[in-house]
């Protein structure tokens, strides 16, 4: 058992702030998300109308208290040797990936905060008809996708285990290769 003391509890504790029982386990990445949804969710049941400030302000308190349970687990997992590093790089990796959603969740917010201050009688009269339009939207892309785009697999550097003596193509070639180095063996 590798103990480098982290304190679960501490970590916790550490947590009612928002976003700092991450930093207090070294997951900085972490950290600056679940400050920016927090706080995100804070100020969107603030700024919107009885309907939507209902939803939110639920789903900013039910992150919140997800968050100082999450930093007490990720220290327990640090304390038990696990590297919380690699689940940091992944959550950046997703970050980057999917830019194209982060972009289309602000404009989406903006333009409902926006409607809430221009227009707050119609937003309330008319907020499912925008969720139910916003769903139709998600899932005419999705499909759209799906059929259009191939899977295509891309490795950066293969794992050492299956590297061959004398490798020496291109990393999307050891993606797409199905089984050349086993027929090898």
């Amino acid at each position: 058992m590798k103990s480098d003391g982290k304190l679960p509890l501490t970590a916790a504790l550490f947590g009612l702030i928002p976003g700092l029982g991450a930093v207090f386990n070294g997951q900085n990445v972490k950290a600056l998300v679940n400050f920016l949804i927090i706080i995100g969710l804070w100020t969107l049941a603030d700024i919107l109308g009885s309907p939507l400030e209902t939803t939110f302000a639920l789903a900013s308190t039910a992150y919140y208290f997800y968050t100082i349970y999450d930093a007490y687990s990720s220290a327990q997992r640090r304390r038990m040797g696990e590297d919380l590093q690699a689940e940091d790089e992944r959550l950046k990796t997703y970050l980057r990936e999917h830019t194209n959603v982060w972009g289309g969740i602000l404009i989406g917010t903006g333009a409902l905060a926006l409607m809430e201050f221009l227009l707050p009688e119609q937003i309330n009269r008319f907020w499912p008809v925008l969720l139910i339009v916003a769903g139709f939207f998600l899932l005419w892309g999705y499909r759209r996708g799906k059929i259009n785009e191939p899977v295509k697999l891309s490795y950066r550097v293969p794992p050492p285990s299956v590297i061959p003596a004398g490798y020496d193509r291109s990393t999307s070639d050891f993606a797409n290769s199905e089984s050349s180095y086993e027929n090898r063996i």
